[in-house]
């Protein structure tokens, strides 16, 4: 909380201020964009900060089309400068949330440049992500086991026993349409679920457009966005993460082409970990604004300026946490040396 530091003069009226404005990293170019954004915030300690190096370029600012010219863009920047010799570790994307940064990890995948998720896991690794794309699996392949005993232990009253005996029933059937007449004898609760998940299903069925989209969204509406509520702490971020989601799949023909860019995504992680094993751990850094506070690189890069994801779209209606907003870009423009 950020009055705890603004208000603490009033609360110890000896308090002495200094104020540390000598900057060691960053050009004097990159501090200007710093100081031009915060001296607009209105409660804060004034201060400008100056370089003690020597002058520069300025910083660029590159508008682009949307993410997926984003994220050709800093791939095609990255194999640049990897040529004039800058290491992938002293580079680094910058971001306001993680889903920002999908677009750009599966170019990542696609052009062989590893990377690592500073502070957090990859997109699809997430426990919420591969909870929704089980869904999607299942619905594409019901003989999926590993998406179904995902998908059913979601669901109140069906622990590993109950999933079990009810994947032995699904086995049975080669469609979802024949899946969805039928019947089974389980316990009254793990029955209620088993048809909570039915009647979804046959909802996914009578999709006729945008189905990854329109699916993600129903998935989450017909429950699932009730779990992450009463599962995780973060519930708003992850379910912000798999909004996001939909919009990306709206770019995807068929639903196919979409898990085999999951696939994808899963294969190079493992392709990664055996590079490391090697002895390969040269790797560019992707992390939150949050997360990267106190560190520095060489090269950096800040993606998704643009209202409503940085800023937080959350400023329309509390237009007060813009502030909070200019002291996260404040922080992150600095991280560059």
């Amino acid at each position: 909380n950020i009055n705890n530091i603004l208000d603490f003069p009033k609360k110890f009226p000896d308090t002495k201020i200094f104020k540390l404005q000598t900057n060691y990293r960053s050009t004097p170019e990159i501090l200007e964009v710093a100081n031009s954004s915060i001296k607009n915030n209105q409660r804060q300690y004034e201060k400008k900060l100056k370089s003690i190096k020597k002058k520069s370029s300025k910083p660029a600012h590159v508008a682009l089309g949307d993410s997926y010219q984003q994220a050709d863009f800093i791939c095609q920047r990255i194999l640049e400068l990897q040529e004039q010799g800058i290491s992938l570790n002293s580079i680094a994307v910058l971001f306001r949330a993680a889903y920002q940064a999908l677009e750009l990890e599966l170019e990542l995948n696609k052009r062989n440049i590893p990377y690592e998720m500073r502070g957090g896991i990859r997109f699809f690794e997430q426990a919420h992500v591969k909870d929704l794309i089980s869904y999607l699996k299942v619905f594409n392949n019901i003989k999926d086991e590993l998406s179904w005993m995902r998908m059913l232990q979601l669901y109140p009253g069906i622990g590993l026993s109950a999933a079990q005996k009810i994947w032995h029933h699904i086995a049975k059937f080669s469609n979802l349409q024949d899946l969805c007449q039928s019947t089974i004898t389980i316990s009254h609760k793990a029955d209620q679920s088993f048809q909570d998940i039915l009647t979804l299903l046959k909802k996914l069925l009578k999709i006729e457009k945008n189905f990854i989209s329109t699916a993600i969204e129903m998935i989450l509406k017909q429950g699932y966005a009730t779990y992450i509520e009463s599962s995780f702490e973060n519930a708003q971020e992850r379910i912000e993460d798999l909004e996001q989601l939909a919009n990306f799949a709206l770019s995807y023909k068929n639903l196919d082409e979409f898990l085999a860019e999951v696939t994808l995504s899963e294969a190079f992680k493992g392709q990664k970990d055996m590079n490391n094993e090697k002895g390969s751990d040269e790797s560019l850094i992707l992390s939150t604004i949050h997360q990267a506070k106190g560190l520095e690189w060489k090269t950096v890069f800040l993606i998704g300026l643009i209202d409503g994801q940085f800023p937080h779209r959350r400023v329309f209606d509390k237009p007060h946490e813009l502030e909070e907003e200019r002291r996260l870009f404040y922080v992150a423009v600095t991280r560059a040396q």
